[in-house]
């Protein structure tokens, strides 16, 4: 059964070699490596030509700079795998995770293998040797993406495999970040059975200039916007509540992040935006509190940020010492 791994790739010649090293040297051979030149301006496009002559597994699409979600629907349009995989181009993999994870797709007949992943800063070593395994099935599989009291949502498109027949004719919302919401909460709408292996297989590798990192800029919001889309297209009260308290963290991370980091000069509208958010957030700061799913210093931050914007910031960046 042939895998399909979309790799988007724009300016990242000092981690690409790392990224490609941990796919083409993959224990499961059965590979089709779609690597999506972004419009890179380094020499990114220079390090996969030559790998490309080593490996034929690997075909180049090129394209125009459009980011990441168009990125990654440029490789779904040319994928052949019957299953599908996506790989940040500044993270890698153990050697051993799709071989564990196409063996689930044999033997379980699954839609989604789902495995374990861990943000690093370095070359560590991640726990892939002890795991345990878990099925889900029909009515679990949405709960499972928008969480429960105790786990948080699985919105990371990297960490799974999908069957391709599931995505047929999703694709992710482009011109966005956190696009991953969107698209997984369609994927999972639609999915039969999952299986979940605990490993750790997965390096989420964090570095300064990265999209996640740094300070708060507009696009921090456009989480907000895909929770907002996923809670127009659930039915289920229970559901959309769980997904409502989902927007309210990410609205609560989002506020929190700036106070503590700051604002990206470019976002010039952030006082209205802090405004109109800040208002929700307490709005619905009991949903949070009593959610079930913070910690105790969570909960204080929560009620530091209800109770004054500033203070919570200076404290926290005292405790950060940023």
């Amino acid at each position: 059964m042939k895998l399909s791994v979309i790799i988007p790739v724009y300016n990242v010649e000092n981690y690409l070699a790392r990224c490609l090293d941990s796919v083409i040297n993959q224990t499961y051979k059965d590979l089709e490596i779609i690597v999506v030149n972004d419009g890179s301006t380094d020499s990114s496009l220079e390090i996969v030509r030559k790998y490309a002559k080593e490996d034929k597994r690997i075909k180049i699409v090129n394209k125009e700079n459009g980011g990441l979600s168009s990125s990654r629907n440029a490789g779904l349009d040319v994928a052949t795998g019957e299953v599908i995989a996506f790989l940040d181009s500044d993270d890698w993999l153990e050697l051993n995770a799709y071989e564990l994870a196409m063996n689930a797709f044999n033997d379980e007949t699954a839609d989604m293998v789902w495995f374990g992943m861990k943000s690093v800063y370095d070359d560590e070593t991640l726990n892939s040797q002890n795991y345990q395994t878990k099925i889900y099935c029909k009515d679990e599989v949405l709960a499972v993406f928008l969480g429960t009291n105790k786990k948080g949502p699985s919105l990371s498109s990297c960490n799974k495999l999908y069957a391709s027949k599931i995505l047929k004719n999703i694709r992710f919302i482009e011109g966005k970040t956190s696009e991953d919401i969107y698209f997984n909460f369609q994927a999972f709408s639609i999915i039969k059975k999952i299986v979940r292996y605990d490993a750790e297989l997965y390096h989420y590798f964090q570095r300064n200039g990265s999209i996640s990192c740094g300070r708060i800029k507009q696009h921090s919001f456009d989480c907000i916007e895909m929770w907002n889309k996923v809670i127009q297209d659930l039915k289920s009260k229970e559901q959309i509540k769980i997904a409502e308290f989902n927007k309210i963290h990410n609205i609560f991370t989002i506020l929190l992040r700036a106070t503590t980091f700051g604002v990206d000069e470019s976002f010039v509208e952030f006082e209205e935006y802090k405004k109109a958010y800040l208002k929700i957030f307490r709005k619905n700061i009991f949903l949070l509190l009593n959610s079930g799913r913070l910690d105790f210093k969570r909960k204080l931050a929560v009620i530091l940020l209800y109770l004054n914007y500033n203070l919570c910031g200076l404290i926290a960046r005292k405790k950060l010492k940023v």
